[in-house]
Parts: C-alpha cells; sequence; structure tokens
C-alpha cells in the first residue's frame, strides 16, 4: 500500500494509533508529513540508496520518518537502545 494512494482514498481516517495515549495520525497528515520529512532529508544532502539509522522513542512520527524514507529511496535502519556492541 502507498500512503500517498491512501491518503488520496481516506484521508481523514486513522492511519496509526499510538496504544498507550491514544493519539491519532491520519492517512492525510501521515502523507503530509513524511512528504515535508522527505524534503528535509534531501536538503540535508541525502540522496536515493544512502542510509539513515533512526534512534527515537516509540512516537507517532516514525513512521512519518519510515515513509519518507521509502518515498526518498533511503535504506532506514532502525536502532534500538537495546542493542549490545556486538549487535
Amino acid at each position: 500500500m502507498y500512503i500517498g494512494t491512501q491518503a488520496q482514498a481516506a484521508a481523514d481516517k486513522p492511519a496509526i494509533i499510538h496504544a498507550r495515549t491514544g493519539a491519532t495520525l491520519t492517512y492525510g497528515q501521515l502523507d503530509a508529513e513524511s512528504i515535508r520529512v522527505a524534503r528535509l532529508l534531501h536538503a540535508r544532502g541525502l540522496r536515493r540508496g544512502d542510509r539513515i539509522a533512526i534512534y527515537m522513542e516509540n512516537h507517532l512520527s516514525y513512521m512519518a520518518l519510515i515513509w519518507a524514507a521509502l518515498r526518498s529511496g533511503l535504506c532506514a535502519v532502525p536502532v534500538n537502545r537495546y542493542f549490545t556492541a556486538e549487535e
């Protein structure tokens, strides 16, 4: 599923619901935020095929960052704070 297509079909429907807080992000908001972040990443010099490490808490904006990376052709590498040195 491409988020842009879903945003056009159901812009006001919840795409993500935070289990703990109940906060939501609609498909339209997710699409708009991922476009904004994709432009920011491009402005910072990242190009198709580059990798970005993602180290962040459980937050609605995590998926916007993932979609921004995907739509930009970047490789998103989630980093878990519990990783050991060997991992």
